[in-house]
């Protein structure tokens, strides 16, 4: 597997549409979207809730599949009842629980979506994914994937030989491919 031999360098935040604490970018909510439109997965799982930005995308994504079911989840829980509110009348579950502790209640997962807490927590929830708990031609993407956390890159694509790319957006976005 050939690794990127530097991280590619971040963009200019001004040319983004992208509020200070919110979430993703709203470029990269739109590529989670179009990622999920096209690759049809049923069990999504996403860390780190937060406002709810990227799980609306995952979730009009859903819907506009027609199936499939996407689980957020955050260990605050000021930040739940408002992201319930925010994806009313999507295919989402919004749950007060640790990345790991969800990542680890789902047998098989089709798509999943890291955005929780910092590197330490999110290389755990990151190096716990693999081919045991990953489908054949699942995706394993990270929010933040250049700014502080290229660590996980570095662990979890030595540890993988599944094919990548990275995103330079503001903070980057990392995007795993298991092969089938």
């Amino acid at each position: 597997m050939k690794l990127y031999a530097r991280m590619p360098a971040t963009r200019k935040r001004e040319l983004y549409d992208m509020v200070i604490g919110r979430g993703v970018e709203q470029e990269v909510g739109a590529l989670l979207y179009g990622l999920v439109r096209v690759l049809k997965p049923n069990v999504c799982v996403e860390t780190g809730t937060l406002v709810g930005d990227s799980a609306e995308w995952i979730g009009r994504a859903l819907r506009d599949n027609g199936f499939g079911h996407l689980t957020t989840c955050d260990i605050d829980p000021e930040r739940i009842e408002p992201a319930m509110k925010r994806l009313e009348g999507l295919p989402v579950s919004v749950i007060e629980k640790s990345g790991i502790e969800t990542l680890s209640s789902f047998r098989m997962m089709d798509f999943v979506h890291i955005d929780s807490g910092g590197v330490d927590c999110r290389i755990n929830e990151v190096m716990s994914l693999d081919r045991h708990n990953i489908s054949p031609g699942g995706i394993v993407c990270w929010h933040d994937a250049i700014f502080g956390f290229d660590l996980m890159y570095e662990s979890f694509a030595s540890a993988r030989d599944w094919p990548h790319l990275l995103v330079p957006s503001v903070v980057g976005l990392a995007v795993f491919a298991r092969p089938e």
